[in-house]
């Protein structure tokens, strides 16, 4: 145990508190549940965050918010990465991303071949490496040619600009920040992806499966992009997408058919028109969504609860932080209780999981019980106490029926040990309002 003095609540953040309230007219008491198992999702290229949304739900639909084996409840969760056209690019982006993260993660194998790519996009020919891909993909080429075009109007340096801040990186920071979250909350968690989905999906078990090993996560992938394997899969035979990646690296062999008539999909790898598609006839044992529910059955039955202290809550914070050290988590409560190392526990919530060594995580979780909930400004803060000097601490805040609110990073300057308790660095606030309806919502900012 570190050797640290209680301080007293700080009027640094307290003065940023809104007045406190209580639930008075929730219809609901229990505001969520603890434990249970954790669905991941992550998104395939060009999805937009409203698509990836629908495809979660879709998902959700193989087995509800019940494992019913064991009477668990599951819930669903979407790990998002960024689509070019939600940040003013285009859907060049995302291609050009997905084979940065191939050549990533098969340097020896493709990193030859991916420079044969930036060549094809940059160069005054289309008879290239990109034309062959363009040819083997049949009723798809016209969406891929409208890429190649975009591309070939971009011009080679903003391209090359482009690619020196990708935003693969800040995607793989807020999925590392959610897997520390979930497992925080002592929650099994199971992921699923879908096309490029998988190449993100990958970062993540790998960190995931360094925290808390490889029984307390399970993969599950749709259309794999990547010929990197961290669980079952499921690829059709006329996927025109993927079979496309084939003659510029490697995927998995396919291992279910589809009938080539009467699909909806002609591209044959949509999540939901292909891959979860009810009426596809099985040609074989099982049809695509068949073949995926197996795996995810597969992966609920057999998925381990981590090692933690911690639980859920109606929200949760959650600090990381990039190395060794003692960075510390505070969070002051509308009711003007400073929740931090030295007092764990507040009126609202509780710091259930504290760090002392590196990395985190840290994890505060607000109430499940509506009746101890406080309304109002949640501030939340961060303090180098010890051997963290020039880190820098991710903080992630997320609801349990919304997901993800918010991800920030700051500095942490120099360790200020216990005056820091008197003055973290503010970082974020969370707001928990009643609706009109009885309903509560949180925001963050």
């Amino acid at each position: 145990m570190r050797n640290k003095l209680r301080n007293l609540p700080l009027a640094t953040l307290i003065s940023v508190t809104a007045a406190p309230g209580v639930v008075t007219a929730q219809s609901q008491t229990v505001l969520c549940s603890h434990g249970g198992i954790t669905v991941g999702f992550f998104n395939g290229v060009w999805n937009t965050r409203s698509q990836a949304q629908s495809a979660r739900e879709a998902l959700a639909q193989l087995y509800g918010d019940t494992y019913a084996p064991t009477g668990e409840p599951i819930s669903y969760d979407n790990f998002f990465n960024t689509t070019g056209s939600e940040h003013g690019a285009t859907g060049a982006e995302d291609l050009i991303e997905t084979f940065k993260q191939r050549a990533a993660e098969q340097d020896a194998v493709l990193q030859n071949r991916f420079e044969l790519f930036w060549e094809a996009i940059s160069s005054d020919t289309q008879q290239n490496s990109f034309t062959r891909v363009l040819s083997t993909v049949g009723a798809f080429a016209g969406v891929l040619g409208g890429i190649y075009d975009d591309i070939r109007a971009k011009t080679v340096a903003a391209l090359t600009s482009w690619a020196s801040t990708p935003p693969t990186l800040t995607n793989y920071l807020e999925h590392q920040a959610r897997v520390d979250g979930h497992l925080a909350a002592h929650k099994k968690v199971v992921l699923v992806a879908h096309s490029q989905g998988n190449l993100f999906m990958n970062a993540a078990y790998r960190y995931a499966t360094s925290k808390a090993g490889a029984a307390a996560v399970k993969a599950v992938h749709i259309a794999p992009a990547s010929p990197t394997l961290n669980g079952e899969y499921t690829l059709a035979d006329l996927d025109l997408v993927i079979n496309g990646l084939r003659l510029i690296g490697t995927v998995p062999a396919n291992n279910v058919k589809i009938s080539a008539t009467g699909r909806e999909d002609v591209s044959g790898h949509e999540l939901v028109r292909t891959y979860l598609n009810e009426v596809l006839p099985p040609i074989g044992p099982l049809n695509p969504r068949g073949m995926v529910k197996q795996h995810l059955g597969n992966a609920l039955s057999t998925v381990q609860a981590p090692q933690s202290t911690g639980s859920d809550g109606f929200f949760t914070v959650t600090l990381t932080w990039d190395g060794a050290g003692d960075v510390d988590l505070h969070s002051i409560e509308p009711t003007g209780r400073h929740v931090f190392y030295a007092a764990k526990k507040g009126l609202s919530g509780e710091l259930d999981v504290d760090n002392i060594v590196g990395f985190g995580p840290e994890h505060y979780t607000a109430t499940c019980d509506a009746t101890k909930l406080a309304l109002g400004t949640y501030a939340i803060g961060v303090n180098n106490f010890s051997g963290a000097t020039g880190r820098t601490a991710t903080v992630q805040i997320a609801s349990y029926d919304e997901g993800v609110l918010l991800t920030r990073s700051v500095g942490v300057g120099m360790a200020r040990g216990t005056p820091g308790d008197n003055s973290p660095i503010p970082v974020a606030t969370v707001q928990v309002r009643q609706e009109g309806t009885g309903r509560l919502r949180v925001t963050a900012q």
